[in-house]
């Protein structure tokens, strides 16, 4: 429970502080993060789109003053169940995910470690830098992202 709270305390966080600003990086779209992240053996995901949490709101009836026009572009949240330790957050515009990490930094929180990268418009958390599999785990992913960047 302590591991979630502290998950989402994270994702509250990167996604806070969003803003605009201007990059040359390309923007990654939620098919090529999926297409990294099984090319860096996530296979199975789940998978929380903006969209579909919009969808499920409107099949709900609710909030519909934010839900009556279609759905921006991101945040999308992706975890590959086989890597519970991973969080991967896909942002609409590489600007967003720029602010809100600005390249590679280490959260230390209540003797917790959260290792957050980003590449391109994606954030890659990592909430077991300490354990080899964490590392090798993220490592992975992020060279697919790259690969998909350039």
């Amino acid at each position: 429970m302590r591991l979630v709270a502290l998950r989402v305390s994270a994702l509250v966080l990167v996604v806070a502080a969003l803003s605009a600003c201007g990059s040359d990086e390309q923007a990654l779209k939620l098919p090529a993060v999926r297409e990294a992240l099984h090319g860096a053996g996530l296979g199975s995901l789940h998978v929380l789109t903006q969209q579909g949490g919009y969808d499920e709101l409107r099949s709900k009836g609710l909030f519909t003053e934010f839900t009556s026009g279609p759905a921006p572009d991101g945040p999308d949240y992706l975890q590959g169940r086989a890597s519970p330790e991973l969080m991967i957050v896909r942002f609409g515009r590489v600007s967003e995910a720029a602010k809100a990490v600005p390249r590679s930094r280490t959260e230390r929180s209540k003797g917790l470690t959260i290792e957050v990268s980003r590449v391109c418009n994606v954030a890659v958390m990592n909430s077991a830098p300490q354990r080899a599999s964490g590392r090798a785990a993220a490592a992975k992913v992020l060279e697919q992202l790259r690969k998909r960047c350039t």
